[in-house]
């Protein structure tokens, strides 16, 4: 009679001929771990919002300027931009804006501030 084979073997193989299972195994899981990795950061990008700064208010600057002026700073090079702090002044109180025009007027026709006028200057802003 002849014998039944239901499984066939696997012919035997010498140990120097068999392929390590773990180099196999841990390749595929640092692909497995690249994939998701790139195609999980590639959908997670947020749009990019246009920051824009915020306007200055131009009576907080003012007060600031007439601060510095009432605590002794001398007239400096700010004196330059007396024109523009004037004009955005002007547009939100036109009241500030002329008592500013005319200390700035009084200060570069002198070429100094009166710190005493500043302080009194502040206490009206």
């Amino acid at each position: 009679m002849h014998e039944m084979i239901l499984f066939p073997r696997a012919p035997h193989r010498p140990l120097h001929e068999h392929r390590p299972v773990g180099r196999s195994v841990r390749g595929s899981v640092a692909i497995l771990c690249l994939v998701l990795v790139v195609v999980g950061c590639s959908r997670a990008q947020t749009p990019e919002l246009p920051l824009t700064p915020a306007a200055p208010d131009p009576v907080a600057e003012a007060k600031s300027l007439l601060e510095a002026y009432g605590g002794g700073q001398p007239l400096g090079s700010e004196s330059v931009n007396y024109e523009d702090l004037i004009k955005r002044v002007t547009a939100v109180d036109a009241g500030k804006g002329a008592k500013l025009k005319a200390f700035a007027d009084e200060a570069l026709q002198k070429g100094k501030v009166d710190a005493a006028k500043a302080k009194k200057m502040l206490a009206e802003f």
